[in-house]
């Protein structure tokens, strides 16, 4: 912006009149982009409120989006640190008791100690051609061998690494390990089998073995709604029923874990509150705009209009039930909280509760997000407003541009047509001061005679 400025320096005793002069000038034209500046500093705090507003509205749509699943069917655990369960639409209600009897573990073998040093030069053969055996239920009547030949890039243990990985049909992985110091390194190739199986596994050069059986493995072993059969699995991760997933995580053997699928009170609980939480923090966020002293919205009325929408949402009745039914209420400050006496007298019948709640398309959680939509949507009341102030901002960029142009020329032309006026003046004065003293020089001279 243009300002008091120093470019002018002249030589005349009127110098620092022409520089007042250019101050003054560029100072007045300045008045205008000062006025653009302030507006462009008002539309920035503008957007960024309501990128804030945004956020919280956001956050809101994904907390109504927990409480939506939580409505619906859902699975649970009564011992997490045993196993989890997770449910999709596909799951029906259902209870279902698993004893962990083994949690299963993965077969591994380590290559012996050559003295290796450097996984990335040395190698436990010069060989570049091997084979893979992985025996699984080995000495047993359904014992299966399956090998694989493969060739390295090198003779490195890191290159045999790679080349191990690199094939997928045996179900291993390879990792290179350091057993030994920061001082002695000793580096060894281990291979851990990823089903759970009793295994064996098995490296070769050509002509002798590489590896040393560590552990044999075992698969996932569990009895079901209390019976005596044992069932086996070679994953930990079990599709026990149409849309529902067990996670094995332990093996507590005897002590069953009871899997519910269906509504469950305690989870809708939890999303409630959740839902009052963010639905709090913004309420505040729009309190803030409120009022003369508020926020950069001050007296927009897009806050009466959001305000609008989060009451219609909370107040929002269903065949003849509410969220204050369900014990969300509003206090004075429009702040919700989930009273639990409250909430568990109405979970008696929660097949009401979540009748009302309802999912993406039907009931309080539909009418929310279609409320929501309206504020966050391609064409809802917020994102309207800030592609309008990005709309001014860039027209404010414009003008600041072109009226801080105006202004440099200004300055510049003023600041050369002063230095004009100050060259001529100092040359005058330079010719008075020759002429005044020549004639006084005359003047003495003629006393003289």
């Amino acid at each position: 912006m243009g300002t008091t400025s120093s470019i002018f320096a002249g030589n005349s005793r009127y110098a620092q009149d022409f520089q007042s002069v250019i101050d003054r000038a560029v100072a007045i034209a300045s008045l205008p982009l000062k006025q653009y500046q302030n507006q462009q500093t008002r539309l920035q705090a503008e957007s960024a409120e309501i990128s804030l507003l945004s956020a919280k509205f956001t956050a809101l749509g994904t907390a109504l989006d927990r409480l939506s699943t939580a409505a619906g069917i859902t699975a649970s655990s009564s011992d997490a640190t045993i196993l989890t369960a997770t449910s999709t639409s596909g799951a029906a209600k259902g209870t279902y008791t698993l004893d962990i009897r083994d949690a299963g573990s993965s077969a591994m073998s380590l290559s012996p100690s050559v003295g290796i040093t450097d996984p990335k030069t040395f190698g436990l053969s010069a060989s570049t051609a091997f084979s893979l055996t992985v025996k699984t239920d080995p000495g047993t009547a359904e014992e299966q061998t399956k090998t694989v030949s493969f060739s390295t890039q090198g003779v490195s243990l890191n290159d045999l690494r790679d080349a191990i990985n690199a094939q997928t049909d045996l179900h291993a992985h390879a990792t290179v390990v350091n057993v030994g110091t920061s001082a002695q390194a000793d580096y060894r190739l281990s291979i851990q089998s990823t089903d759970l199986a009793p295994q064996t596994i098995q490296l070769n050069d050509g002509s002798k073995d590489l590896l040393t059986p560590q552990a044999t493995g075992s698969r996932v072993t569990y009895r079901l709604n209390g019976g005596s059969e044992d069932f086996k699995a070679d994953s930990r991760t079990l599709a026990l029923a149409d849309g529902l997933t067990i996670n094995i995580l332990a093996a507590k053997s005897g002590t069953p874990v009871t899997v519910s699928v269906g509504e469950n009170a305690s989870t809708i609980s939890l999303a409630l509150t959740s839902f009052a939480n963010n639905y709090n923090a913004l309420v505040d966020e729009i309190d803030k705009n409120h009022g003369s002293g508020g926020g950069a919205l001050s007296g927009n009325a897009l806050m009466s209009q959001l305000s609008s929408t989060l009451y219609h949402t909370v107040f929002y009745e269903n065949g003849g039930t509410s969220l204050a039914q369900l014990g969300l209420t509003a206090d004075k400050t429009g702040h919700l909280s989930l009273d639990a006496g409250s909430f568990d007298k109405a979970a008696v019948n929660l097949s009401q509760v979540t009748s009302f709640l309802g999912s993406a398309t039907s009931g309080f959680i539909s009418n929310a997000k279609a409320a929501f939509e309206g504020a966050t949507g391609l064409t809802g009341s917020l994102t309207s407003a800030s592609e309008g102030i990005a709309g001014e901002l860039k027209a404010q960029d414009e003008l600041i541009a072109s009226n801080q142009q105006r202004v440099d020329d200004l300055q510049a032309r003023l600041s050369a047509q002063m230095a004009a006026s100050d060259a001529l003046i100092a040359q005058l004065e330079q010719q008075a001061t020759f002429f005044t003293a020549m004639f006084k020089a005359m003047a003495a001279n003629s006393s003289q005679y």
